[in-house]
């Protein structure tokens, strides 16, 4: 899509995922800034950069590669939005 189109995208969605970095461990993926931005649940790897930033408790993480725990993660906030809407004010407050 459009750049001027994505950040409708983001918008519409419940929850973003962030699967992996562009160079692997140690780089943190600039979308972890603008979803923390967007004020939605984050779903990442656990990958340590991410952590490092969002701490503990600001996204939901599952070991990266796996899709069933990837899924589960993305179900859970499906059916806590107030547990959701908690990890992105968390995200939030943590980028800024």
């Amino acid at each position: 899509r459009p750049q001027g189109e994505v950040v409708d995208y983001l918008a519409a969605a419940d929850a973003l995922v962030i699967q992996g970095t562009v160079s692997g461990l140690n780089a943190s993926p600039l979308k972890l800034f603008e979803y923390a931005a967007m004020d939605r649940a984050i779903v990442a790897g656990d990958i340590p950069a991410v952590g490092e930033i969002l701490g503990d408790d600001g996204a939901a993480y599952f070991p990266q590669g796996d899709d069933a725990a990837l899924c589960a993660a993305l179900l859970t906030l499906q059916r806590a939005p107030a547990a959701a809407a908690a990890l992105a004010a968390r995200a939030r407050a943590r980028v800024q």
